[in-house]
């Protein structure tokens, strides 16, 4: 019996194989790829939804700020183009514009191919309403009926540019409600 007890004991002894030590560093490598490939892809995914989240939380804010500016309009100055507009606000309510009742939204930049999007009041107080968010913008005022004082805003945005998501294409219309 002690022959045999001694014969475990050697056995026991020898450790593992180069064979058992190869099978499980196979192991244990593919379960590291399927690890690094679950937690990338989640990466990603996080990525592309913070910046859809970004670029639209920005674009609203635009959008809003922007459409109540154009709602309580009372005209567009002739001095707006397809990448500036400035509008009247009579603020008083007394029927004649002033040059402190002007707002002219524009972009300003590039930074890394996007601008910020600004709001001037009539007093050269400059507040950006998005940040490096808007590739491009288009201002387009029709007068010609059935659309009658109609302003179109096309934007083009992105929050992070080249990274997760595409760009993005936004386009609303605002009726002028105070025009005379």
């Amino acid at each position: 019996m002690s022959g045999l007890l001694t014969a475990r004991r050697r056995r026991d002894e020898r450790g593992l194989s180069v064979a058992e030590l190869a099978i499980a560093m196979m192991i244990f490598s593919m379960i590291g790829v399927m690890a690094v490939t679950g937690l990338s892809s989640s990466t990603r995914s996080l990525g592309q939804v913070d910046d859809e989240v970004q670029g639209l939380q920005d674009l609203r804010v635009v959008s809003e700020r922007l459409s109540r500016d154009l709602r309580q309009a009372r005209g567009i100055d002739a001095s707006s183009n397809s990448t500036q507009v400035t509008i009247w606000i009579d603020s008083d309510a007394d029927y004649k514009q002033t040059s402190t009742e002007t707002i002219t939204w524009h972009l300003v930049g590039p930074y890394d191919d996007l601008y910020d999007v600004v709001r001037e009041d009539g007093t050269g107080k400059k507040s950006i309403v998005g940040h490096t968010l808007v590739s491009a913008i288009a201002f387009f005022y029709d007068v010609t009926p059935p659309k009658t004082r109609v302003v179109t805003v096309d934007m083009t945005y992105d929050a992070m540019p080249g990274r997760y998501a595409k760009l993005r294409k936004s386009t609303f219309e605002i009726r002028l409600r105070n025009v005379q």
